[in-house]
């Protein structure tokens, strides 16, 4: 009679190695492509500056113009240039004040304070920081609609925290600071985003679309692992 193997119900390592293989071969490349993809947003991604500052994020001298801010509603239409004044908030290393001109002359109004960041894909969004306004601020926007979600009196004498929170869109975005003069000059704003490094949107779907791969990764390897014959 010919030999016969018994068959003992035991799991079959015969395949597991290439199993194994393939499915951490098909889970690294989950990540890399992850990360190449992390790489890419980063690099698209440009996160809003400090009132005052030049390119690298250092203070700018007085009387210099601020690049990165746009005054878009004001009774007169000037600046912003960085400027100094004795009563408000003393300038830093890494941010400075700026007003309509460089002699801080204004007449009373609303004041809107543009500046700009860029996403590579559409996005909720959340930035930190806090600001000081003569006369007072008033309120925070991003693209339009209102985003500070904390309050307090926001003056020229000292900080008030803001934490912003709204809608990104691929391309350009902006936030406003919307600033009120009733007392004559001088006019003036202060911004600070903290900590600089890390004021960057939320993930988006993509990331989420990214992990998602990646569990499906961690799935396929766990069944591949057991072959059973």
């Amino acid at each position: 009679m010919g030999s016969r193997t018994a068959f003992t119900g035991a799991v079959s390592t015969g395949n597991r190695s290439s199993s194994g293989g393939h499915a951490r071969w098909t889970l690294f490349s989950v990540m890399v492509l992850g990360l190449l993809l992390a790489g890419s947003q980063a690099a698209a991604d440009t996160m809003p500056f400090n009132t005052g500052v030049d390119a690298s994020g250092t203070a700018m001298p007085l009387i210099s113009v601020d690049t990165h801010y746009t005054l878009i509603v004001a009774p007169s239409q000037l600046g912003p240039a960085r400027v100094g004044y004795s009563s408000w908030t003393p300038d830093s290393s890494i941010s400075g004040w700026i007003s309509p001109n460089t002699n801080v002359q204004a007449q009373n109004g609303t004041y809107i304070y543009e500046t700009t960041f860029s996403l590579a894909t559409a996005g909720p969004v959340s930035f930190s920081g806090r600001w000081s306004a003569d006369d007072f601020g008033t309120a925070i926007l991003i693209n339009g609609a209102s985003a500070n979600t904390t309050s307090g009196i926001v003056s020229f004498s000292s900080w008030t925290p803001f934490s912003l929170s709204g809608v990104g869109l691929a391309g350009t975005n902006t936030i406003d600071f919307v600033v009120q003069n009733t007392g004559g000059p001088p006019q003036g704003l202060r911004v600070e985003f903290t900590p600089q490094a890390s004021a960057a949107p939320l993930p988006t779907a993509g990331w989420a679309g990214m992990m998602l791969l990646g569990g499906i990764g961690v799935n396929q390897w766990r069944r591949r692992g057991r072959v059973v014959c």
